[in-house]
């Protein structure tokens, strides 16, 4: 529809690029598509044309030297020291306990909420991380910090008998997480920003 009766031939690469430039001023509210979201158009026409040549009705692809929009990248974020302890202060029990060992160890979610006490060695102070539950898939010896020594500590305390050590599901912790959050007044967060925040703090203790 973009190109009216144009037949499929009479589509160059200079019409595919002028149709790249409209749809940075189109939209609503006239503030144009983002380069992310033409981009993506721009995979399927690359994907079409490539497959009339494939069914030989063009000889070549008008997409094929088609130069994608360069998307800004969003700058980094992670919690304040402020926002962080907010964020404590409004969350509460297991929650709260996660959110503060996610902060202190660095962990993703998925390896939180897989660990087992026979992972944790209190009197060492070390986890000891099986690859299952790693991005890397290799076992991994974490140290623990004194402030995440003394969570580990009080939730083994409260629940000895338990085999995991944070009793609480991904959608239960999803939902907790964003509550804490408006409960706080944060208007943004993610929880992958705990462990930004837990790799800044390090930066600033001069670890390497």
């Amino acid at each position: 529809a973009a190109w009216g009766d144009r037949p499929l031939r009479a589509v160059t690469l200079d019409v595919l690029r002028a149709y790249m430039a409209q749809r940075r001023t189109a939209g609503s509210h006239g503030q144009g598509l983002k380069a992310t979201t033409i981009n993506g158009e721009m995979v399927h026409l690359k994907w079409f044309f490539g497959w009339l040549v494939k069914e030989d009705v063009l000889a070549s692809s008008p997409a094929r030297r088609l130069e994608r929009l360069r998307a800004p990248k969003p700058a980094p974020r992670t919690f304040s020291e402020p926002e962080y302890h907010r964020l404590l202060a409004a969350a509460g029990g297991v929650t709260r306990a996660l959110l503060e060992v996610a902060a202190e160890t660095g962990l993703r979610r998925r390896a939180l909420l897989g660990l087992e006490w026979s992972h944790v060695d209190l009197e060492t102070g070390i986890l000891s991380l099986p690859g299952g539950l790693l991005k890397s898939g290799s076992p991994f010896l974490a140290p623990l910090s004194p402030r995440a020594l003394v969570v580990f500590h009080s939730l083994h305390n409260s629940s000895p008998q338990r085999r995991e050590v944070f009793h609480i599901g991904r959608t239960t912790l999803h939902r907790e997480f964003h509550r804490a959050l408006s409960k706080a007044g944060l208007q943004a967060g993610k929880f992958h920003w705990l462990r930004k925040y837990f790799l800044t703090q390090c930066r600033r203790r001069g670890v390497p």
